[in-house]
C-alpha cells in the first residue's frame, strides 16, 4: 500500500512516522496525546536544558533570533523560570537598544560578539515580542513587557503604506540603511498585534492587527492556502484591491501558509480551517505519508518531492490544537513524535532552531505542561536586564 502505517526515516536524520489511514477507517485513539509523544517530548525538554546550558551560539559564533525566541516563548508558557533566565541574555543581545533612535527595537536575524548588526527580521521581531510579553505575564517582569513594546515599535517601522496599500517589509539592512522590497505572509501576527495594542498607550502599531487581518484575507489562493508574497497592488491595474499576493513560480509554501493562519487563528479561524482541510488529502503526501513542502497555487497539486519540515509540522499541530481539531492532531501525532525523538537524539551541532517550535507544538497538544519543579517567579528578577531606555 502506498500509505501504510509503518515508519520511515527521512533525510537529515529527521524521522517521520507514517500517518494513520483515513480517519473514517481508523478506530478512536485510546489516548491523545499518546504516552510515546509525552515521553519523547520530555526527553527533548531535558536535552534542550543541557544544550542551552552549554550556550546558544552556533558553531560559527552567531546567535540566531529564531533559535532563541521560540524557546523563550516555550519557557514562558511552561513557566520554566530556569530556562527563561538562561535564554533571556541571548534574547536581549538580539534587540537593538540605546543607539540610533531609528533602529531602536529592531530584532536582529543573527548576532555575533564584536560585529556590527547586519539585518533585522519582521518575523523574528514578532516571535521575540511574543516571548517577552508572555514572560512578563508568567513571571511578573514588567521590564520584559516594556522591551516587547520597544520591539513592536521597531516592527511598526517595517510597515509601509503606498497608494493606500499597506504591508510589513521583511527586513532592514544596516549596510544599505534600507528595507527590503519584500513582504511574506509570515511577517504578520494579527491576533498578537491586536491583543497588545490595547495594552499600550498610543501604541505605534495601533491598527496593525486590523490591517494584518485584511492583508491575510486578501492573500488566500484558490486552494485555501495563503500566497507567500505580499506586495501593494497597482491601483491602475487592480482598482479597489489593496494588496497583490502571489506565488513565485506558482508555488505555495505550506510552512508560510501555516504561519499566516496561526497568526490569525483567534479572530479569523476560517483561514486555519482551510489550511487543515488542505492537509486531509493523501495525494498531497509522499510515500512515507508526510506532506510535501510546496504546492501549485491553482489546484494544490504537489511541486517537487521536498517534505514539509519539522517546523512546518509543528505549526500545523499548534493550529490544530488551537482549533481543538482532534482528528488532525491524531493525524499529525506520529510525525510529531518521530521528529521530536530524532531531534532529542541528534548528535552534532545543537539544533535549537527546531527545538523551540517542536516543544511549543508538544505543549499545545497537551504532551507537556508546567515542569514539576518550577522555580518561583520571585527568583527571576535577579536576571540581568539590558538598558531598555
Amino acid at each position: 500500500m502506498k500509505h501504510s502505517i509503518r515508519r520511515f526515516a527521512l533525510a537529515a536524520g529527521v524521522v517521520a512516522g507514517l500517518l494513520p489511514g483515513l480517519a473514517s477507517a481508523q478506530p478512536p485513539a485510546a489516548e491523545f496525546p499518546s504516552n510515546e509523544l509525552r515521553a519523547v517530548s520530555r526527553s527533548l525538554d531535558a536535552a534542550v536544558d543541557a544544550w542551552v546550558a552549554r550556550g546558544v551560539a552556533r558553531r560559527d559564533g552567531y546567535v540566531y533570533g529564531m533559535d532563541v525566541a521560540p524557546l523563550l516563548l516555550y519557557a514562558a508558557r511552561t513557566r520554566d523560570a530556569a530556562l527563561y533566565g538562561r535564554l533571556l541574555p541571548a534574547a536581549q543581545s538580539l534587540v537593538v537598544t540605546g543607539g540610533d533612535a531609528s533602529t531602536n527595537g529592531y530584532v536582529l536575524w543573527r548576532k555575533r560578539a564584536g560585529e556590527a548588526p547586519e539585518v533585522t527580521g519582521a518575523t523574528e521581531s514578532l516571535w521575540m515580542a511574543r516571548a517577552l510579553w508572555a514572560g512578563a505575564s508568567a513571571f511578573g517582569r514588567e521590564q520584559d513587557r516594556s522591551l516587547a513594546s520597544q520591539i513592536l515599535a521597531g516592527y511598526a517601522r517595517h510597515a509601509q503604506e503606498t497608494g493606500g496599500a499597506w504591508r510589513v517589509r521583511r527586513y532592514f539592512s544596516f549596510a544599505s540603511r534600507s528595507f527590503a522590497d519584500l513582504s511574506l505572509v509570515s511577517n504578520y501576527d494579527a491576533d498578537f498585534l491586536q491583543e497588545t495594542e490595547s495594552r499600550v498607550d498610543s501604541a505605534p502599531w495601533s491598527g496593525f492587527g486590523r490591517r494584518s487581518y485584511a492583508v491575510l484575507e486578501q492573500a488566500v489562493s484558490p486552494t485555501g492556502l495563503a500566497y507567500p508574497v505580499i506586495q501593494p497592488a497597482d491601483a491602475a491595474v487592480y482598482p479597489g484591491l489593496k494588496v497583490n499576493a502571489y506565488a513565485p513560480n506558482g508555488a505555495l509554501v505550506l510552512e508560510d501558509a501555516c504561519a499566516a493562519a496561526e497568526g490569525a487563528v483567534r479572530q479569523r479561524p476560517e483561514l486555519a480551517k482551510n489550511l487543515l482541510k488542505f492537509t486531509e488529502h493523501y495525494e498531497r503526501r509522499d510515500d512515507a505519508g508526510r506532506l510535501y513542502a510546496y504546492y501549485r497555487h491553482a489546484d494544490g497539486k504537489p511541486i517537487g518531492k521536498r517534505p514539509l519540515s519539522s517546523v512546518g509540522y509543528a505549526c500545523l499541530v499548534r493550529v490544530a490544537a488551537a482549533l481543538e481539531d482532534r482528528a488532525r492532531l491524531m493525524d499529525f501525532d506520529m510525525v510529531l513524535t518521530g521528529d521530536i525523538r530524532a531531534l532529542a537524539q541528534q548528535p552534532g551541532e545543537t539544533p535549537l532552531m527546531l527545538a523551540g517550535p517542536l516543544l511549543l507544538a508538544a505543549q499545545a497538544a497537551g504532551a507537556l505542561g508546567t515542569p514539576a519543579a518550577v522555580q518561583s517567579a520571585q527568583t527571576v528578577p535577579s536576571i540581568q536586564v539590558i538598558n531598555s531606555r
